[in-house]
């Protein structure tokens, strides 16, 4: 299964992809400790149904979508 990892900080939104729940896990917790916040894991089954689009269009509170990885 394919988990996506959605992380903010001051300049946008960053979108990840990891394929176990453990490494996902392992990188928010990294992401944390560099300072991003709003941090979500969302299962595959979640972001094939388009709430993941939604989710990241929100995330950002209009601003631009910013993928980093």
């Amino acid at each position: 299964m394919t988990f996506f990892i959605y992380a903010r900080d001051g300049a946008g939104l960053v979108v990840l992809r990891r394929d176990s729940e453990e490494a996902a896990q392992r990188r928010a917790a990294e992401l944390k400790d560099m300072g991003w916040f709003d941090i979500d894991i969302t299962e595959e089954d979640d972001a094939s149904s388009g709430s993941a689009l939604r989710k990241a269009a929100g995330a950002g509170n209009g601003q631009d979508f910013l993928a980093r990885g």
